[in-house]
């Protein structure tokens, strides 16, 4: 099941992130490869999730984002990334998001 909360709603951010805890699928923009990824908060203007595979600053992806409910519907984001922190055996990725379907 999707899980959603907002995050510390005292942020002087002009979005709200929504934590979540949803699969990703994830391919650099004009590329067939996909990798997968797990989102951890969501805005409207920026997802941060991990992944296994590092992506360099400024790497255009395009995301699939497939909440296990099915009560809510895939989300197509266009995106940009802006930060890449190594996690263990993981990569910690912050983008911008272009455009969300």
């Amino acid at each position: 099941m999707t899980k959603l909360s907002i995050v510390n709603t005292d942020e002087k951010r002009d979005f709200l992130r929504l934590s979540m805890d949803s699969s990703l699928a994830i391919s650099r923009d004009g590329e067939r490869q996909t990798f997968s990824g797990s989102v951890s908060n969501l805005s409207g203007s920026g997802i941060l999730f991990t992944s296994r595979e590092r992506f360099k600053l400024g790497t255009s992806l395009k995301l699939l984002l497939t909440p296990s409910s099915a009560d809510l519907r895939p989300l197509k984001i266009s995106a940009v990334v802006s930060r890449v922190v190594a996690k263990g055996q993981f990569f910690e990725i912050a983008c911008e998001t272009a455009t969300i379907e």
